[in-house]
């Protein structure tokens, strides 16, 4: 029996090296026609982000791979979450478009709601893509206005008929901003495992990237990548060091990979303490370079505290077969990190815990590398490949379930 062929359209804020390979998995797949409406040209026009203060454009393809066209954005605030995107065309392009499945990232955008407004009407399926967490709290939720933002998400969610979660977490998050949980499937955090492999083939040997950024031969490294921003707590990497278990690991440096407005504070934070020569800040890396990095690492850290859903670089240090030490306030710790087998997870704002825990990792390095390939196992039973499979199948039962109400009304 044929199987239905459904055409599928995206609506994306923008182009995100960490979503191109998802589209093009979903291009590739017999049954899905896609079209990605990209609401700006950030990360392929060079635009500078205020809070990484770099150039957003990246050295990988963002745009190939799957149909798109750019939908003209009339707001002057780029950066500026909730009117960042205010785009009235999106309503036509959807309208028309005769798509089957819509798919909405978040709902915190002006155009998502007139996304969801123009699918609603068309008939098509919305399906709902937004990270979250429970772990700490929501960052972004302020007293006063938390209580708006959850009726908002309500509202939204229960006019979705599908919402997709990327983890454990994400899954309590969406039930708790009142997401029906029968509407709920799997889309497990993943990044393109396949560009990964690519950039792995074209990876220099480590001893050079130490060598071009002044790292010690002999040294052992430790990397946390992330936006330099109060969540991820760059501030607590370095205090590890200062702690007593890597005070006086001389072999031992951190590799802190990233901007923001907090570069500033921490620079000052390393040169005032007993270890400043130990941390080395390496700024904003490409998706080439960032491999490289962490390929010439002996671990990745990452001391979130809360707020960080699913902090993709992570999960591209899983791929590349690294240990993993995180807080219990990244999101996707349940299923990044099993604790012995892959790296250990430690509580959220504690440097000496982190400390400890990477001393752990590099007590033993038959054990280290074990970690290592447990990690790569790991990384490659959750790929897009499988969260696209999982949207098929939850696409399927959406129609058939249309398709049975169709026949009980004619009836």
């Amino acid at each position: 029996m044929e199987q239905d062929r459904y055409d599928l359209a995206v609506v994306a804020l923008h182009p995100i090296q960490y979503q191109a390979g998802l589209w093009r998995t979903i291009a590739r797949h017999p049954r899905l026609r896609l079209r990605v409406l990209y609401l700006d040209r950030v990360g392929v026009d060079g635009s500078i982000d205020p809070t990484m203060k770099a150039a957003m454009k990246w050295d990988m393809p963002l745009l190939e791979g799957h149909e798109h066209e750019f939908v003209r954005n009339l707001s002057p605030f780029r950066f500026t979450p909730i009117v960042h995107r205010l785009n009235p065309g999106i309503y036509a392009r959807i309208r028309r478009g005769g798509y089957a499945v819509v798919i909405l990232h978040g709902y915190l955008t002006l155009s998502n709601w007139i996304a969801l407004l123009a699918a609603r009407r068309a008939g098509s399926f919305v399906v709902y893509r937004g990270e979250g967490s429970m772990r700490g709290g929501d960052r972004y939720a302020a007293a006063a206005l938390g209580p708006v933002k959850h009726a908002l998400s309500r509202f939204f969610l229960r006019r979705c008929d599908a919402i997709a979660h990327s983890s454990e977490d994400n899954r309590r998050y969406q039930l708790a901003r009142g997401a029906p949980e029968d509407r709920l499937f799997p889309m497990p955090c993943a990044v393109d495992n396949e560009q990964l492999e690519h950039m792995l083939e074209r990876a220099g040997p480590g001893a050079d990237f130490r060598t071009r950024h002044g790292l010690p031969a002999g040294a052992r490294l430790v990397i946390s990548v992330g936006r330099f921003a109060e969540h991820k707590r760059m501030t607590d990497c370095i205090a590890a060091f200062e702690a007593a278990p890597l005070r006086d690991r001389d072999d031992v440096h951190l590799l802190l990979v990233g901007d923001g407005r907090l570069r500033g504070q921490l620079e000052q934070q390393a040169r005032r303490s007993a270890v400043s020569r130990r941390i080395h800040f390496l700024g904003f890396l490409n998706q080439q370079q960032m491999v490289e990095a962490v390929l010439a690492s002996d671990l990745f850290a990452l001391a979130s505290s809360h707020g960080d859903p699913s902090p993709k670089a992570l999960a591209e240090a899983l791929y590349l077969s690294r240990p993993i030490v995180c807080s219990e306030g990244v999101g996707t710790c349940e299923e990044a990190v099993i604790p012995g087998e892959n790296g250990f997870v430690f509580p959220s704002a504690d440097p000496a815990a982190l400390a400890h825990c990477i001393v752990e990792v590099l007590a033993d390095e038959p054990r280290r590398r074990r970690m290592g390939e447990r990690s790569y196992s790991l990384a490659r039973a959750n790929d897009f490949q499988a969260g696209v499979d999982s949207l098929v199948s939850r696409i399927d039962s959406l129609e058939a379930a249309a398709r049975a109400r169709g026949s009980g009304a004619q009836s």
